[in-house]
């Protein structure tokens, strides 16, 4: 009986001692470090391009749509700084045209702040006069009809070819004054002798004036000549530019918008007023 108890006390022991090692080596094999497998890492990486890939669009969208309401906002001091000229004058004989302007004895250097659509690309550097940038992404309405500048020079049916807020027989609510428009080498000219760029003091209207007569964004079109591209709001919103009016309201306008309809925001006086933009 003795004997047998022995027996059974030691074969416990030694399962204990088993299991005691088993227990420790298990625990050993859990604390080791593992490493990464390849399989693993792919799987990481392709999570993250994919998350990457729905989140940039969003990102972009709204930093786009954050950049258009400041753009709106510097073409509403404009619209003020017209109403404020305009109250100056009685509506006549005030300096439309320096708007915007820091007058230095002779010079109108450009607030470029003003001037410029944070949409559009970076000031040109060389553009300058006593330190201030002469670029400008935004448009000054002088036809709502010319297809080119040498119809724009004869054609001044829009609000520059008048300065004259009494003269704006179609309302100031339905005019257009000023607008974006973008620059750049997509619209150099057959011999590649010139591009369409705006700036002030320019030796060409088209550096600072634009029509209505020709569609919205025609610089990023194939269809429409140099002599249309130079003279033409665009912008690099999505899908219109930012206008506003003589009043002072600001609106987008699609690129979609019929060309009827958009020489009549152009002119001042065409009684050819409509709603459908």
């Amino acid at each position: 009986m003795d004997l047998h108890c022995e027996g059974a006390g030691a074969n416990t022991d030694g399962a204990n001692s088993m299991a005691n090692q088993s227990s420790l080596h298990h625990f050993e094999t859990t604390l080791r470090p593992r490493g990464v497998t390849l399989v693993e890492l792919l799987v990481v990486i392709s999570i993250i391009g994919v998350l990457m890939a729905i989140l940039l669009p969003a990102v972009q969208a709204a930093r786009e749509s954050a950049r258009s309401v400041d753009c709106m906002n510097r073409l509403k001091q404009l619209g003020l700084a017209i109403q404020n000229v305009a109250s100056e004058g009685g509506g006549d004989g005030g300096d439309f045209q320096h708007m915007g302007h820091v007058t230095e004895g002779q010079n109108h250097n450009v607030n470029s702040y003003l001037w410029q659509c944070p949409s559009d690309y970076p000031p040109d550097s060389t553009r300058t006069t006593d330190g201030f940038s002469r670029s400008l992404s935004y448009l000054k309405v002088l036809s709502g009809t010319a297809r080119n500048e040498l119809e724009m020079a004869t054609q001044r049916n829009g609000f520059y070819g008048i300065q004259d807020l009494r003269m704006v027989y179609d309302g100031t609510s339905n005019t257009v004054a000023i607008a974006d428009g973008i620059e750049g080498i997509d619209g150099l000219n057959m011999d590649g002798t010139d591009f369409v760029d705006h700036y002030f003091f320019g030796p060409e209207l088209s550096n600072e004036f634009g029509s209505t007569g020709v569609p919205v964004n025609s610089l990023k079109r194939a269809d429409i000549d140099f002599g249309g591209k130079e003279i033409s709001f665009g912008s690099n919103h999505r899908g219109g530019i930012n206008a506003v009016f003589l009043d002072g309201h600001t609106r987008f306008i699609s690129q979609h918008i019929s060309p009827e309809a958009w020489k009549s925001l152009g002119t001042y006086a065409g009684a050819d007023y409509t709603s459908d933009y």
